[in-house]
């Protein structure tokens, strides 16, 4: 009995002792960024760290989109070693690592989904200085709600009273923040090999006028963006295939809205590739969804991942066309011998992330 009082003091010192240690690092580094939202948070954390470090400004930034990584204030990548799982405990190394190397800022995608994690990244392992809230949109019901409100509602307890607030959306006009600013979202014709959305460079603009840097440096910042492996815009073959490897969207509105804007761009039907995962297949539904919509759009659809059979005799008779099950190798063969348009929907991990690999 009195060994288990023993180590539960132990253990409580030395949790204590890492939270003091913590809170150290934290304030040696003056300007803390997180980045949240349901999509784009990999795109706008990258793009913001680029132009912080082309403006001088050491940085470190920790991104969790397709691959786990953190960017260094000179720009080169290393992977986030994760031998127990994701846990939002990574962030005290990660800020030990900031802090030591002396940097200035700190650029974080929120990795939390429950509203007691977001919080948790608030106000204990980030403590961020600016806050961003890229957009709102239905994903992950399970953690976040089945509504947009749900989600929002998830998405603003990420949000401290001490931080300036960016969003693009009217949901959060009620916090309470020392800084709130609603950002009108502007197109901008960027040259950057990643696929960067309007919203993302919207926020990352009117973040750094804090830091003094303009709307061309952030332009200028966007052309070197480190890549991630879901962030490439497309690939081109030979006999005229084209795929755009946008398996990392995967909310239903963006997942249209992708399917739309490639079929006006090319005029032409698209050739869908949706890559399931069994611990996410509520997807499903927003595939079936978004095809019933746009079936004129829609030419086969090309189903790889998890189950695959099922996915593909759901899709096949909820929807009236072609359904095919196929493998990445399949897939990148084809691509190679036919002109075809294809889109990548629904998860990366997996199957997405190896026919993007096959593809580079």
């Amino acid at each position: 009995m009195n060994l288990i009082i023993v180590l539960m003091v132990v253990l409580l010192v030395l949790s204590l002792m890492e939270s003091i240690l913590h809170s150290v690092s934290l304030k040696k580094i003056p300007y803390r960024i997180l980045v949240n939202g349901t999509r784009g948070k990999t795109t706008t954390t990258r793009l913001i760290a680029a132009a912080l470090r082309d403006k001088g400004i050491r940085t470190y930034a920790k991104t969790t989109g397709s691959d786990a990584q953190i960017i260094k204030d000179d720009g080169s990548v290393v992977p986030l070693k994760r031998r127990r799982g994701v846990k939002l405990t990574e962030n005290i190394s990660f800020v030990h690592k900031a802090a030591k190397a002396g940097c200035q800022c700190i650029v974080v995608e929120c990795m939390a989904l429950h509203e007691e994690s977001q919080r948790m990244m608030a106000l204990k392992f980030i403590r961020p200085t600016h806050t961003i809230i890229i957009n709102t949109l239905s994903d992950h019901m399970d953690a976040m709600g089945e509504t947009r409100k749900d989600v929002a509602w998830t998405l603003s307890q990420s949000v401290s009273k001490d931080t300036k607030l960016y969003v693009t959306e009217d949901f959060y006009d009620s916090l309470s923040v020392n800084s709130y600013n609603k950002v009108d979202v502007r197109h901008y014709d960027l040259k950057s090999s990643v696929s960067v959305a309007d919203e993302d460079v919207s926020l990352a603009i009117s973040v750094l006028r804090d830091f003094s840097i303009t709307e061309e440096e952030v332009f200028e910042a966007a052309k070197h963006i480190t890549p991630d492996i879901g962030l490439y815009d497309r690939f081109d073959f030979s006999h005229g295939a084209v795929l755009y490897p946008t398996f990392s969207i995967n909310d239903e509105e963006n997942m249209e809205k992708k399917v739309i804007d490639v079929y006006k761009q090319r005029n032409e039907k698209i050739s869908l590739i949706f890559n399931n995962r069994k611990d996410r297949e509520f997807r499903i539904y927003y595939l079936r969804n978004l095809i019933t919509r746009n079936r004129d759009k829609i030419s086969r659809v090309y189903i790889i991942g998890d189950y695959r059979n099922k996915v593909a005799r759901y899709i096949g008779r909820k929807c009236s066309i072609e359904t095919l099950v196929t493998s990445p190798e399949q897939l990148k063969d084809m691509m190679t011998d036919k002109a075809e348009v294809f889109i990548g929907l629904g998860n990366i991990k997996g199957a997405g992330e190896r026919l993007i690999n096959l593809c580079m």
